[in-house]
């Protein structure tokens, strides 16, 4: 799979064909395990790393669109977006971009594919309905990583797992936990 389509590609093939339970008994033989980021730093690194450090001007449209509608203003096109445009007329702080994604929310529809970046992974990817063997969290993935290699030690492919978890998994954003509890001080605590 692509890279940038990473996130279509998960939503289109599991989400969609592991909504009965009975569908996921054919996965019983194998072990099975998962990698998952605590909901608020899912946020943090969905806001900083798209709309702070690269501006993923397809990422942010929906977001904008939100935000000038909610000011009473006409969106441009995204063919008409501009980073300079949106520096100029568009308020890109946390707190809005939290309101944004508590707007999505309260719909009870998908309103827009970037949401794939900041949307619970129950409504991604219909995680509850697989049995895992282990649910590990990127916040700890090494540790996480060699838990699960303990399960299988005469792999070798397997075993490189260790020295490719070096590479950072987020790699233009230099998230860390200190950002995350210093993009929520930002908040008040209902909003939380």
């Amino acid at each position: 799979v692509k890279s940038m389509s990473l996130h279509d590609h998960l939503y289109d093939h599991f989400s969609l064909k592991m909504r009965k339970p009975e569908d996921s008994s054919i996965l019983s033989p194998f072990y099975k395990f998962v990698f998952l980021r605590h909901p608020f730093e899912r946020l943090v690194s969905a806001f900083h790393d798209k709309f702070i450090v690269v501006k993923q001007l397809n990422l942010m449209e929906p977001f904008i669109k939100y935000h000038l509608e909610s000011k009473g203003m006409k969106t441009p096109t995204l063919l008409h977006l501009r980073k300079r445009w949106i520096e100029q007329n568009v308020e890109v702080s946390f707190e809005n971009f939290v309101d944004f994604v508590l707007y999505e929310a309260s719909l009870s529809q998908r309103i827009s594919g970037p949401s794939g970046h900041w949307w619970p992974y129950t409504d991604m990817c219909k995680i509850c309905e697989i049995d895992y063997d282990y649910i590990g969290k990127l916040e700890t993935l090494a540790d996480d990583v060699a838990c699960i290699l303990q399960n299988f030690p005469n792999y070798d492919l397997l075993q490189q797992m260790k020295s490719r978890i070096k590479v950072k998994v987020n790699a233009s954003g230099n998230h860390n936990r200190n950002m995350t509890i210093d993009y929520f001080s930002q908040l008040t605590k209902p909003k939380i």
